[in-house]
């Protein structure tokens, strides 16, 4: 944070904020350094810009009231809080609700929470990028993931474990599409007896379209 005349006291700067005539922008330049550490003023200043909770003392970067505030404001100001609370489930789920994209400021725990990695996905599939192999080796959390975001883009993240899984892709198959079947594995796509028992679920009519890229597999 910036510097700022000795006149320019805490209560000044807490007027100023609440009437929006100070504007917050990155570098919290318009805000005295001596409160960065008052509690009451950085609230302010965070429902404002989140991410300027970078400028604040350590002490309110760990603070879940302000953390909690700043993340509701902006998701990726996740990224500038303490690391106990980029650990804390609720601090997390907030920050994921605002932008998918928080979630790669997570704590390892929590992008192998799966709670936490379906809400981060709601809006962006791709968000599954920034999840552990927990999760994304999942075979429930992947299935769910599909389901959830109506969008088979949730496979393209999955472990080589998921893709090469038969079941998997058979409950895919019956339940959703054959399209499903261009995520899993080479050697999955080329298991004859795979190949059959997809068709079996889905129908011979759908053989040519379903299976004719499909590694040539002769039926």
């Amino acid at each position: 944070m910036g510097s700022a005349a000795s006149s320019y006291t805490r209560g000044i700067a807490l007027r100023e904020l609440q009437a929006g005539r100070i504007n917050v922008g990155q570098n919290f330049s318009e805000v005295p350094e001596e409160l960065t550490g008052d509690k009451q003023v950085v609230l302010e200043t965070v429902k404002q810009n989140g991410e300027a909770i970078r400028y604040a003392s350590d002490s309110l970067r760990d603070d879940k009231d302000v953390v909690l505030a700043a993340v509701k404001q902006n998701g990726n100001a996740l990224r500038f809080v303490s690391n106990d609370l980029q650990g804390d489930k609720a601090v997390v789920l907030e920050a994921v609700k605002q932008n998918s994209d928080a979630l790669q400021y997570a704590s390892e725990e929590m992008k192998s929470d799966k709670q936490i990695v379906l809400e981060a996905i709601k809006h962006k599939v791709d968000a599954l990028q920034h999840a552990t192999d927990a999760v994304k080796g999942s075979k429930s959390a992947m299935m769910e993931a599909v389901k959830q975001t109506q969008s088979l883009d949730a496979l393209q993240h999955a472990t080589e474990d998921v893709k090469s899984d038969r079941d998997f892709f058979l409950e895919l198959v019956h339940h959703h599409s054959y399209e499903s079947l261009t995520f899993a594995s080479e050697d999955l796509q080329n298991d004859r007896d795979f190949v059959l028992e997809a068709v079996r679920q889905t129908g011979r009519d759908v053989l040519d379209e379903a299976f004719a890229s499909l590694r040539g597999v002769k039926l």
